[in-house]
């Protein structure tokens, strides 16, 4: 792969004209991704020519920033928005493509935006969202779209625009017999929710923890030290603008002979549950507002407000109330008015534009999410490039970025926690650079050295689908990387295997994107399979049921390099780079460790195996009947919480990706000696040695064009 310098592609000699023009670019204001916008944000495919294109055209964009970047979801809402008079197309640079989306750049009433629809899914949210900021001059973010109503006080129709927004599908799925009273902001009882409800109801599947997010921050002192937040703020600057807006007229009817009984209304400073889930089911949509007091339910938009908390850009959600969630039938179900609640949306959000000051300065944003300190805060970081006080400081980092970029390319490596990250640091194997061993970036410190001689760059990305997503598109759009191993452990789900032993599946499953459905609606959609909650209640009766309904599989929306632009493909399996399974499989005859020291041994010599298959959700499986679940129904062998994100992002970059997982425990059997307390360390070092060895095989002069 050609390495691409901050100034220009390193091996293809920029002229003078052209160095001295990009390295102009480093000045200017908050353009540091001009510096790094190279082959790491087009298809690795790309001809060099088309990269170098590509760059001068990104350039020419930044230059005439900052922009407000604009982040829809899928078409109703895009062709709302387009449809608008107000929108006016850059003449010379109407857009740029990049992973599969189309970025569109122009005004709106003469305030410059870079807007891009985002696709279905915290996935896809986290990445373009990650990819905006990357690659283009952003002074913040507007996120808009159509949610499901939550709350009896709204209506359909009706725009909310929160003040708080939590991922509401961050969950521990606990078995029956674990109490209540752990580290989490909220249960559900599968068991409260038989039907008929008799002494000693209850449900095998148990209870859901609502656990915390990991927010990695520019804005929290300490690198590689997240803060646990269960709600992510919303810019109180920007709501406090937002408030103006709650005056003004909304639609009211689709057309002459389908109307809303009530005007509609705008309301600032609600709440709003984010999850990869569509709520269709009205037993939960109860449970969301009564135990969170949230108002609308969506499947994107805490992914899009973490990112930019992350990166610490301004950001604000509006979203119109298409439906009333959990009751699809009738006058209330999305296809009779999801376009108008898409065009009251899009009013909202042109009339927010208007109102953003023309010299609104990120610089001067200070930002109040979850208690962190703003930019100009002694608390951040000086090496962090888009909100360092000084030009210098932005000047620094970019420069050592791009000399970075010049010793590159580099084998990516992304783990998620401490545990991992020990085990793999410990190795004698990896060896600092010793000019530039790290650059912090959004919180996390990137690693930068060698493994057998070979380039590699090493990032924790944290825990759940939205980090993995965001440190993954990071990586990729910073720096000269030429493919992702991706490592950590995970939970067993085939009574095949063992504790200890490593995993690197050819095919990964998000299994966490649902629609949760009403106990009456029959299976035979468009998902991949279903769940039946009632087929589990205790004891089971004639008639029995479960007022949580069924929950229905759905499928990823994968945007790629490969396809056609603006076109998802829908895709229930992502598959690992086959050339890079083919290396791996010599790797099944290497020793592995059985113990964790001299009174702590496994029973059996842990094995390695490729070509299974494995699953990820936002979920830790701790409850047995959804481990076995999940084997008999998808068969896989393997559960995480970020696989398939790093997975889905590398493919829709066009990056080969492998996935190397340490099984630490068997999934729904947190006792005992299967604890990961006693063996994750160990399953933790077993899959470091599995990541050195493949480095090890990866040719010198690996190419990702080949």
């Amino acid at each position: 792969m050609t390495g691409w310098s901050p100034t220009g592609i390193l091996d293809l000699k920029p002229t003078t004209n052209q160095m001295a023009s990009l390295d102009h670019t480093l000045c200017l204001p908050l353009l540091f991704i001009l510096i790094i916008s190279t082959v790491h944000v087009l298809p690795a495919s790309a001809t060099r020519s088309h990269k170098l294109k590509n760059a001068i055209t990104i350039r020419e964009v930044n230059r005439r920033g900052p922009y407000i970047g604009l982040v829809t979801v899928f078409e109703t809402e895009e062709n709302a928005f387009l449809g608008s008079v107000d929108f006016r197309p850059d003449p010379a640079h109407p857009f740029l493509d990049l992973s599969g989306r189309r970025f569109r750049i122009g005004k709106i009433h003469g305030k410059k935006v870079v807007y891009v629809r985002c696709g279905i899914g915290m996935v896809n949210a986290a990445a373009a969202t990650q990819q905006m900021i990357d690659v283009f001059n952003m002074k913040g973010i507007v996120h808009f779209g159509i949610a499901g109503n939550i709350n009896n006080s709204m209506s359909i129709g009706d725009v909310s625009i929160p003040k708080q927004i939590t991922n509401a599908g961050l969950w521990d799925w606990l078995n029956p017999d674990k109490a209540e009273g752990g580290d989490y902001a909220a249960y559900l009882d599968f068991g409260k929710y038989t039907v008929p409800q008799g002494d000693g109801s209850d449900s095998m599947l148990g209870s859901i923890g609502y656990s915390y997010e990991e927010l990695y921050s520019v804005s929290i002192g300490h690198k590689n030290s997240p803060k646990k937040v269960f709600w992510i703020n919303t810019t109180q600057e920007w709501l406090q603008l937002a408030a103006g807006l709650e005056k003004m007229e909304l639609l009211q009817c689709v057309n002459a002979t389908l109307c809303l009984p009530e005007k509609p209304k705008l309301v600032v400073g609600l709440k709003a549950a984010t999850a990869n889930t569509f709520v269709d089911n009205a037993a939960y949509r109860d449970f969301l507002y009564d135990t969170f007091g949230v108002s609308s339910s969506d499947m994107e938009s805490s992914a899009v407000a973490m990112t930019c908390v992350s990166n610490g850009y301004p950001v604000i959600v509006i979203r119109g109330l298409s439906d009333l969630a959990g009751a699809q039938t009738g006058d209330n179900a999305v296809r009779k008015f999801g376009s108008l609640a898409a065009t009251n949306t899009a009013r909202a959000v042109l009339e927010f534009i208007k109102k953003l000051p023309p010299n609104y300065n990120l610089n001067s944003y200070i930002h109040q999410s979850n208690g962190i300190p703003g930019p100009h805060s002694s608390a951040l970081h000086h090496h962090h490039l888009f909100l360092t006080p000084t030009s210098a400081d932005k000047l620094k980092t970019a420069t050592t970025i791009r000399k970075v970029n010049r010793k590159g390319p580099y084998v990516g490596l992304v783990t998620v926690i401490e545990t991992e990250e020990d085990a793999f640091l410990d190795s004698v194997e990896f060896r600092p650079d010793p000019n530039h061993p790290f650059i912090d970036l959004s919180g996390r410190r990137f690693l930068i050295g060698k493994i057998h001689g070979k380039n590699v760059m090493y990032v924790r990305c944290g825990r759940g689908m939205v980090n993995a997503a965001a440190a993954t598109q990071q990586m990729i759009d910073l720096f000269d990387v030429k493919g992702i191993v991706h490592f950590g452990i995970a939970g067993n789900i085939n009574n095949s295997m063992s504790i200890g032993d490593v995993s690197i599946p050819n095919q990964i499953t998000n299994a966490g994107l649902w629609d949760w459905l009403n106990p009456d609606k029959a299976e035979g959609g468009d998902d991949e399979a279903y769940l039946d909650i009632g087929n589990y209640n205790v004891p089971q009766r004639d008639g029995n049921n479960n007022m949580l309904g069924s929950l229905g599989y759905g499928h990823e929306q994968l945007y790629s390099v490969t396809g056609h632009i603006n076109s998802p493909q829908n895709v229930f399996w992502i598959n690992t780079t086959r050339e890079w399974l083919h290396l791996a499989a010599d790797l099944e005859k290497m020793e592995l460790l059985q113990c964790v020291n001299a009174s702590l041994c496994l029973p059996e010599k842990p094995k390695l195996v490729v070509g299974l298959k494995a699953a990820t959700a936002n979920i830790f499986v701790d409850n047995a009947v959804y481990r076995d679940f999940l084997y008999d129904t998808f068969e896989v062998s393997s559960s995480d919480m970020e696989s398939s994100a790093v997975a889905m992002t590398c493919v829709s970059n066009g990056y080969p990706v492998i996935v190397i997982r340490g099984l630490s425990d068997l999934a729904g059997a947190q006792t005992g000696t299967n604890a990961i307390r006693k063996f994750g360390s160990l399953a933790a070092a077993n899959t470091a040695k599995a990541v050195l060895e493949f480095i090890k095989k990866l040719p010198s002069n690996y190419n990702v064009n080949s």
